[in-house]
Formats: structure tokens, C-alpha cells, sequence
């Protein structure tokens, strides 16, 4: 299995976040854990897909409660 991995700079950039954010998300459990290689850490595209797809259900989650109200 071939998969696509991205660095930190990457996230950043994918995310419009900054080191201390991600440091913040990865400190409280609310982002993917990297796999580190070679001394580098890198994100799986599929535990990134997965995080947004999370991010998503919430949202629509929360959507459908304020609907109800």
C-alpha cells in the first residue's frame, strides 16, 4: 500500500494553523498522531481524511441540535 504522507510544514499549511496550535491538538488528543521516519514526523493522508471527515460529523451534529431548537 502506497499512501501519501505530509510534513509538519504541510499540516500547517493544509490547516491555516500554526506550530502552537498543532502542538496544542496534539498535547489534548485532538489531532492524528504522526508516524515518525527517519527522525521526521509525517501524517497519513488517511488518519488526516479521517480527522476532517470527524470534523464534519460534528458540525453537522451540531447543525441538526440548533435546527430542533
Amino acid at each position: 500500500m502506497k499512501e501519501k504522507v505530509f510534513r509538519r510544514g504541510d499540516v500547517l499549511a493544509m490547516f491555516g494553523v500554526g506550530r502552537t496550535t498543532l502542538h496544542s491538538w496534539l498535547t489534548n488528543d485532538l489531532f492524528p498522531r504522526p508516524v515518525k521516519i527517519g527522525g521526521t514526523n509525517y501524517w497519513l493522508d488517511s488518519d488526516l481524511d479521517k480527522w476532517i471527515d470527524a470534523q464534519v460529523k460534528v458540525r453537522d451534529e451540531s447543525l441538526q441540535e440548533a435546527e430542533q431548537v
